[in-house]
């Protein structure tokens, strides 16, 4: 298992508009960059036509973003607003380019309109249930999804956290870094006992105020950056 430190792409907005024009066609573009806590993703506006262009980290695995792609395309068609992978001009989902001598995958996604949650200061409680609402649809809807990329082993497996946690906690602030050792030992020693009788499957463990947005009357699912596709227990 690859816990990422580092590894994120080193490129600029014009490498951007050279990959989306080679591998997708698509000439005259506006290119924004977007936040990422590993990749580096850009908004790609085409004459008025809005995607998102995904650059991966070099530490994941192919099979995983994959795997990614495929869960996003089992979801099209149900209720969820969610983003899909859009085939390069050569019809693949997936294609490689280099930067600065790094080899890193890259994915154009639909856009889904709107505004993260993440500047809301305040999530009521009934806001907070549409959230939880919102992950079991998402797990409803990949409860018979599977892929061969579900299986690596990843950071963002919530079996593995105790290791992520012992990986990272150097990078924590010194008053939490015990406070979050301590809780992640404990509930490793809680779930150890029962974790090979719990049900698994794929689900998107990251539905937070980052990667939703809300849309009339309910809540769009924004991104999926290594996380929908993976292979989790459920707890």
């Amino acid at each position: 298992m690859v816990t990422i430190l580092g590894r994120a792409p080193v490129m600029d907005a014009a490498q951007a508009q050279r990959i989306v024009a080679d591998l997708w066609g698509l000439e005259d573009v506006e290119v924004r960059e977007l936040g990422s806590h590993q990749d580096r993703n850009f908004l790609i506006t085409a004459h008025g036509v809005r995607h998102v262009l995904k650059v991966a980290n070099s530490a994941v695995a192919d099979d995983s973003l994959d795997a990614q792609n495929a869960a996003m395309l089992a979801l099209v068609d149900t209720p969820l607003s969610t983003p899909a992978p859009i085939t390069t001009s050569s019809g693949e989902l997936r294609e490689t380019v280099s930067l600065a001598g790094t080899r890193h995958s890259v994915r154009l996604l639909s856009y889904v309109s709107g505004t993260p949650m993440t500047g809301h200061a305040y999530l009521a409680p009934s806001t907070a249930r549409l959230f939880g609402a919102l992950a079991g649809q998402v797990s409803a809807a990949l409860a018979d999804f599977d892929h061969p990329g579900c299986h690596q082993p990843t950071q963002w497996d919530l079996r593995h956290s105790d290791r992520v946690v012992a990986d990272l906690l150097a990078d924590v602030d010194p008053p939490l870094r015990e406070r979050i050792r301590t809780l992640s030992q404990q509930a490793h020693r809680a779930l150890g006992p029962v974790a090979d009788a719990l049900p698994r499957q794929a689900v998107h463990g990251d539905i937070t105020d980052f990667n939703v947005v809300p849309a009339p009357g309910a809540f769009a699912l924004l991104g999926v950056a290594g996380v929908v596709g993976r292979r989790r227990s459920r707890r």
